[in-house]
């Protein structure tokens, strides 16, 4: 990268999303995406049908897979309650402490990723060199990073998965982003 460029990243209000982390797991695994083909959303359901235990399961979104994303959630041994629109408070509570699957094969900053973390809900991605969600993960030392959807899966069927923490997400509240941005112009 060049000398003079810096990169700053996206910045959240914290204290918006760690109000939801105390108000106890709705689900079990949450997919919070749009419903097109390179989120990965379909491969999601998939590697839930490899879980044995029975899952509660949302999927927040909407697109064009909607039909597809409907049909598939219906064949799966699991509770799929789908939110084809949901409020942004709606979403946050879904989310919360949950685990959150992101199997997308092309993310940017992934601001969903950073917001699933500060809802206390525990990401898992897919590794790829398009992903900027498995930087993420690897800054705040939090999540997984998987290959496959049969690893996605095991992480799922063993039920244990640590608390992200909440420290590390401070450099992205976004009075930080905004004294970074503040040094740099």
């Amino acid at each position: 990268m060049r000398e003079d460029v810096r990169v700053v990243p996206f910045g959240l209000r914290l204290e918006d999303y760690l109000q939801y982390r105390g108000l106890g797991k709705v689900f079990d695994v949450a997919i919070v995406s749009r419903l097109v083909p390179y989120k990965g959303v379909l491969e999601a359901l998939e590697a839930l049908r490899l879980v044995r235990r029975r899952l509660r399961v949302a999927v927040v979104g909407n697109g064009p897979l909607r039909d597809s994303v409907r049909h598939l959630a219906e064949s799966l041994d699991h509770s799929v309650s789908l939110f084809f629109k949901a409020p942004e408070e709606e979403k946050r509570r879904i989310l919360a402490q949950s685990v959150y699957l992101l199997l997308s094969t092309a993310e940017g900053f992934s601001i969903s990723t950073l917001e699933a973390i500060a809802l206390r809900a525990y990401p898992i991605v897919l590794a790829n060199e398009y992903n900027v969600a498995v930087k993420l993960i690897r800054s705040l030392e939090c999540g997984t990073v998987v290959s496959s959807l049969r690893e996605a899966a095991g992480i799922i069927e063993s039920g244990e998965v640590p608390e992200p923490p909440t420290a590390p997400l401070f450099k992205y509240h976004i009075r930080s982003v905004v004294d970074l941005y503040e040094t740099i112009s």
